[in-house]
Parts: structure tokens; sequence; C-alpha cells
């Protein structure tokens, strides 16, 4: 299986995080908590998907 394209995933974590401030904005929440919580699950599913090897 080729290696993984981190450079993918790097700009993938940045989208969602993007995208969770503009939902914590929409919601009228913190735009701070919904990046960091949309960051941390990334992460956590890109790592199970390299122990997993999927991706």
């Amino acid at each position: 299986m080729p290696q993984v394209s981190w450079c993918a995933i790097v700009v993938a974590l940045g989208v969602l995080a993007l995208l969770g401030g503009a939902l914590g904005k929409a919601v009228h929440g913190s735009p701070f908590a919904w990046s960091a919580a949309l960051l941390a699950g990334g992460v956590l599913l890109a790592y199970i998907g390299s122990r997993l090897e999927i991706i």
C-alpha cells in the first residue's frame, strides 16, 4: 500500500477547524470550542485510520 499523503490529511484537518469556527458562530456558541472539538475528532479518526492501515 502506498504511503499516506499527510498533506491531504493536514488540509482536511484545517478545513474541519474552519468549519468548526463557522458552526460555532452559527449556533451562537464558542467558535474555539467547536473548532477544537472537530479538530480533535479529525485527529483521532486519522490516527485510527492509520493504525488500521485504512488510509
